[in-house]
């Protein structure tokens, strides 16, 4: 989930505001010695190692172990698991969090206190339970969301190119057909192969296709600068090339159609 909530302690769940609100009697009498104090110290110190940046997905870039940036939706799926292994200190602050909130719960129940510490115990014991629900209303689904959101961007990208170059290859084919040697196929066949590999081995399966990899092997010698017509190819040779990259050719439209 986006955190949209001040993640700073608030000012008045502290020590400092606490003793602030106690009398000097307050202070004086050793019955109204709490200890709240000591545990808003303790709960401010937990909540202060949240890292509040690496549990939202839009800001977990460059936090704790994650890469500065997500340029692939595996990347959201490791940030993830970061996230998930830091709720161990989320977890901490929110025992931390409510054992001070106990602690003032006692607190505004003493009666040697003055009424207006008592009053102000109460708000902190509120202050410090509403504190804990921010936290614990932290998920990590947004994670899950933003993969899948960059995964379909990505393979839309990657499908785009890939139809771009079927349109390329085509030409390709014609160009041979038009000037069919052993030259013109050669010095066009790595640019026209290369192009589609790299995003039919990348893309993987999404909107309702299957992964493609597997179309990339007939092409993939071609797309690495190998298996040319040698010097002693025949004609024959050339159109086996071209119709063996026209049906590779043919199969990636269909699957990107």
């Amino acid at each position: 989930m986006r955190i949209t909530f001040n993640t700073a302690w608030p000012a008045n769940l502290t020590d400092k505001a606490w003793q602030k609100k106690k009398s000097f009697l307050d202070k004086a009498k050793s019955k109204t010695k709490t200890g709240l104090g000591a545990e808003l110290i303790k709960a401010a110190a937990a909540w202060g190692q949240i890292k509040f940046a690496a549990l939202d997905a839009t800001t977990a870039a460059g936090q704790l172990t994650n890469p500065v940036i997500f340029n692939k939706p595996e990347h959201y799926d490791a940030a993830r698991q970061v996230a998930k292994n830091h709720t161990t200190v989320v977890l901490a602050a929110i025992k931390a969090i409510k054992a001070a909130a106990a602690k003032a719960a006692t607190t505004k129940a003493n009666k040697g206190l003055s009424t207006t510490a008592k009053a102000a115990a109460d708000a902190i014991e509120k202050g410090l339970l509403h504190q804990i629900t921010l936290i614990q209303k932290i998920t990590l689904t947004d994670f899950n969301d933003k993969r899948d959101e960059l995964a379909l961007l990505t393979f839309s990208t990657n499908l785009a190119a890939i139809k771009r170059n079927v349109t390329k290859g085509q030409a390709f084919i014609k160009k041979v057909e038009q000037t069919p040697t052993r030259a013109t196929f050669n010095d066009g066949i790595q640019d026209a192969s290369r192009p589609l590999t790299v995003p039919l081995g990348t893309i993987g399966a999404g909107g309702g296709k299957n992964d493609p990899k597997a179309l990339v092997t007939p092409l993939a010698l071609w797309a690495d600068g190998k298996d040319m017509l040698a010097a002693t190819a025949s004609p024959q040779d050339l159109t086996v090339a071209l119709n063996k990259y026209r049906q590779a050719l043919h199969a990636i439209e269909q699957w990107a159609s």
